[in-house]
């Protein structure tokens, strides 16, 4: 297939900085960020699991550029952000607009407590030294009967410098895992192996 048989299914539409892909959603070239093959494995994924969840309210605890909470705003969730690093919330301004707003944060703010129908957090517990107290206290965030949905690290035993550059505390294995989570006071609807990744 050529460039121009289907031009709106190969070449991305840009806006401003942003770049929209029809298939591996939204990145900044131009602000030094694109998706990572890894990233767009877990953001297929993601959907996937997203596919019969309902708009609703929203909270990414941990979102980065928050470009997979953008997708939910388009979608029509009402999308909040958190997370601590001030260069990643400077890049996640960039996909919030008028037509797909976020609420954009550093830190969980106490007046959302019991507030959210879906919490996403995404590889962000393995550089947490309290892992536990913290997945417990953003159940605090969701109302009676919400849902989270983690991703982080697996295998311990591959385990090395990139792990330690990257600050991460731990690699969870599926048990560690699972018994993480309901020590938190979750229950696991859901459980879907790692893969393996380097």
């Amino acid at each position: 297939m050529s460039l121009t048989e289907h031009p709106t299914h190969i070449m991305p539409i840009s806006s401003s900085d942003v770049v929209q892909h029809p298939h591996f959603g939204p990145a900044m070239p131009g602000l030094n960020w694109v998706p990572a093959p890894r990233y767009l494995m877990r953001r297929d994924r993601v959907f996937r699991h997203l596919t019969d969840i309902e708009p609703c309210r929203v909270i990414d605890i941990g979102c980065g550029p928050a470009t997979q909470l953008s997708e939910l705003a388009q979608r029509g969730f009402e999308a909040y952000g958190v997370d601590r690093s001030d260069q990643a919330l400077d890049l996640a301004r960039n996909f919030s607009n008028p037509q797909n707003p976020m609420i954009l944060r550093a830190e969980l703010d106490p007046t959302w407590r019991g507030r959210f129908d879906l919490a996403l957090s995404f590889e962000v517990i393995e550089h947490l030294d309290e892992d536990v107290a913290a997945m417990a206290e953003w159940r605090e965030y969701l109302k009676l009967g919400g849902l989270i949905m983690i991703s982080t690290r697996a295998h311990p035993s591959r385990w090395n410098a990139a792990d330690v550059w990257a600050g991460h505390v731990r690699r969870y294995t599926r048990n560690g895992l699972k018994e993480a989570v309901t020590g938190a006071g979750w229950t696991c609807r859901a459980f879907v192996p790692p893969q393996v990744l380097v």
